[in-house]
């Protein structure tokens, strides 16, 4: 009740906040353009933004960087653990050659997530809403596609400079902007009420868009032509920000990498509880809603991104407010108003191949997990993603049945195989084909894939082809950054290939809002096999390897079975008369 009695009052503030707001205000992971004059774009009356030029490999088309432009006020004080804000316009020119601050986090989890990538800046500053420009022509009639790109991390980790755009926009001719948002409790903190509504991360990336919208032309592209993307919970997010109600008219696209709005880790189910037990742990009272949220706005930031509560993947993320957020997005994606767009989405074949567990969940399971632990850690995982109230066992009895051959033999390697393919299956694979399903019978123009290649210096088991995150290298162009993520060294020739083609996928889709860049196989002339529209009648998909080739219709039985688990309960709700 407290809730809808404020819901008005809260927003109000969100509307008047974002309808007056205005911005004023290395990666040398590719080949320099030495001797070139500094890129300078006005943003204002009387302020520039001064970049630098950089290349790609492969590819003479030099690339304007634009770094740590920001585009919101520092979320700090009573702006803490509330919406995106404007920020007083800057004079004269500020230094787009250096990457700002990341958002508060924990770094050495930041770490482990992001393990081989080199860091863009250690310097973390609450005063962190800034983006990331790429652009190879800086033309107002350029009216380049803009892909808007949006950091996986569970809601806790990473940020925009961890990902450079220079490959793709040198290669395929498009603008590529990489944005910073709050993160983990700083960035969804939810007390239920309107003393903390939460998504403040999920604000942050309209606040993003809206400066977009107003500025990109300015750096050669179109505002009337932008994606949005990510990869993990940057994937929940842009499917998120499909349904979120301040967002239409924002973007046109999405391109969802190994993450949807309807995976059952994507939201939050008891952001109160988590709310009390962060007060408890720092110290604060927690009987009153304002007076905690008081208490949180006066400690460090950085105690407050350090401070781990609870054992599962995503501990603070997005909540449904019953305002800008208005129900559970299965509810929405069947029942609800949502504009029409172009979605492209996939998942990778062995998403729960270990690195998910390793940095979210625990970095011991795969060394205990066997055949005769495996029941125990099913349960385990099963409360990870559904609610408590409802009883396990049977679950692991009826899970168990279906993905392993309980007649015949099977060791403690298997049981590892077994117990990712669930992951894979239950977190990524049956929501992503049931949101595919839901959308394209709206008439939404879908395309999926499965990536399932297996890098030559992958450390995966052997039975296993793509880890969570495997894909990021190959649609980022990591092949032809000299100095960049893994360096092109790592790569076989016909991995620079897949490459190639995953990169003209995407942009294709970025600019047409089809990967083939056409609407009938007939009239391709791309390098890469055509990609069908997924339909709910024949499912069809692209595997992506070496060679990309169409299949339809995946894991079936097991879709069924788990989206049918899924409709029994409403996410974020634990009620057993709603079972």
């Amino acid at each position: 009740m407290a809730l809808m009695a404020t819901s008005c009052r809260w927003q109000s503030i969100m509307l008047l906040g974002l309808a007056t707001f205005i911005i004023c205000s290395y990666f040398t992971g590719v080949n320099g353009a030495d001797g070139d004059e500094a890129p300078i774009v006005k943003l204002g009356k009387s302020s520039s933004v001064q970049g630098l030029i950089l290349k790609a490999l492969e590819s003479p088309t030099p690339v304007y960087n634009f770094r740590g432009i920001y585009y919101a006020a520092p979320p700090t004080g009573k702006r803490r653990f509330g919406p995106p804000a404007r920020r007083k316009p800057f004079e004269g020119l500020s230094d787009g050659t250096r990457f700002g601050p990341l958002c508060p986090q924990n770094l050495e989890t930041t770490e482990r997530v992001f393990r081989g990538m080199p860091f863009p800046t250690r310097e973390m500053n609450e005063d962190c809403l800034h983006l990331n420009i790429y652009t190879p022509d800086l033309d107002e009639k350029a009216k380049l596609a803009v892909m808007v790109h949006f950091s996986g991390g569970a809601f806790a980790n990473g940020g925009g400079g961890f990902y450079d755009g220079t490959a793709l926009a040198a290669h395929h001719q498009v603008v590529v902007v990489t944005v910073n948002t709050r993160l983990g409790a700083l960035g969804f903190l939810s007390t239920s009420d309107v003393s903390a509504m939460g998504n403040y991360g999920l604000l942050d990336q309209g606040v993003a868009l809206h400066w977009i919208g107003s500025h990109i032309k300015q750096f050669g592209g179109d505002p009337d032509r932008i994606t949005i993307m990510g990869e993990s919970s940057g994937a929940m997010s842009v499917c998120l920000q499909l349904v979120f109600s301040l967002s239409e008219g924002l973007f046109h696209q999405v391109i969802a990498q190994s993450g949807v709005a309807t995976s059952p880790i994507a939201l939050v189910r008891d952001p109160r509880e988590l709310a009390e037990k962060l007060g408890t742990a720092l110290k604060c009272p927690t009987d009153n809603s304002r007076i905690l949220v008081d208490c949180l706005r006066q400690k460090p930031a950085d105690k407050i991104a350090r401070v781990k509560l609870v054992n599962r993947p995503i501990e603070f993320g997005p909540v449904v407010d019953g305002i800008f957020l208005r129900d559970d997005p299965r509810t929405i994606q069947t029942q609800g108003k949502i504009p029409r767009k172009n979605v492209l989405l996939g998942f990778n074949s062995d998403e729960g191949g270990g690195s998910l567990l390793d940095t979210r969940v625990s970095s011991d399971l795969l060394k205990l997990l066997s055949q005769s632990t495996f029941s125990k850690f099913l349960e385990q995982m099963l409360y990870l993603v559904i609610p408590k109230s409802l009883p396990a066992m049977p679950l692991v009895r009826a899970i168990t049945n279906m993905y392993v051959d309980t007649e015949g033999t099977w060791d403690d390697d298997q049981a590892q195989q077994y117990f990712s393919d669930i992951i894979t299956d239950c977190v990524y694979v049956a929501p992503a084909v049931g949101t595919a399903d839901a959308l394209s019978e709206r008439g939404f123009s879908v395309f999926m894939y499965e990536f399932e290649h297996r890098s030559r210096d992958s450390t995966l088991p052997s039975w296993a082809k793509a880890d969570h995150g495997d894909e990021e290298a190959y649609v980022w162009g990591e092949p032809f950054m000299d100095r960049g993520w893994k360096g092109p060294e790592a790569f076989t020739e016909e991995e620079k290939e897949l490459s190639q083609k995953m990169m003209l996928y995407w942009t294709n889709f970025a600019k047409y809002g089809n990967p083939n860049g056409v609407s009938k196989p007939q009239d391709s002339n791309l390098s890469a096999p055509y990609w069908s529209k997924y339909t709910r009648a024949d499912k069809k998909y692209m595997q992506l390897d070496n060679t990309p080739q169409e299949a339809q219709n995946i894991k079936s039985e097991k879709v069924v079975f788990w989206n049918k688990l899924f409709s029994f309960w409403k996410l974020g709700k634990r009620r057993k008369e709603e079972l």
